[in-house]
């Protein structure tokens, strides 16, 4: 398990000034495996910004302002209910294109042993459950042991996932 007591003065003041340089948490989490040989997981890169109170630039701030509200009965492409009204609409231009079918939402009440959870329908329309628990490790269960999503599904997944989570 990674701690902070592990990185030199040099190191941590290597890592503000990159934050300074707008890197994001996953970008300081390759380069702390490229320039200190030493990987570590997303979340414990998470932990670490805090810990080391680094300031991560969202480079395209906008002023927010509210989205319209979403109907209750939507149609089977729309987001679930989990997600109605999450987003502003200067967050919704920021994302892009979506890559395939694939639907991501995250749980109001996170599954115990889970760090989060949630659940995701792939392309050709089977529903899974998803969860990242406290070792940074992900989760996936659709119920059927043999099934397996597409690579493309796969790669849409966890854009997708990502994507939510720096929300």
């Amino acid at each position: 398990m990674f701690s902070i007591s592990q990185l030199s003065e040099d190191q941590k003041q290597q890592l503000h000034q990159w934050a300074q340089e707008g890197l994001q948490l996953n970008d300081l989490q390759k380069k702390m495996k490229e320039e200190f040989q030493m990987n570590i997981t997303y979340m414990d890169t998470r932990f670490m910004a805090t810990d080391l109170a680094l300031e991560i630039k969202n480079l395209e701030e906008k002023p927010k302002k509210e989205a319209e509200p979403v109907p209750e009965e939507t149609p089977e492409s729309a987001p679930p209910a989990a997600e109605k009204g999450s987003y502003t609409e200067d967050d919704l231009e920021l994302l892009p294109p979506k890559i395939s079918n694939v639907t991501v939402t995250i749980d109001e009440i996170v599954r115990p042993g889970a760090l989060v959870s949630g659940k995701v329908v792939f392309s050709d329309g089977v529903k899974a459950s998803w969860n990242l628990d406290e070792m940074g490790r992900l989760g996936l269960d659709a119920g059927d042991p043999n099934y397996q999503p597409s690579p493309e599904d796969i790669d849409a997944f966890q854009q997708e996932l990502r994507q939510l989570m720096t929300r």
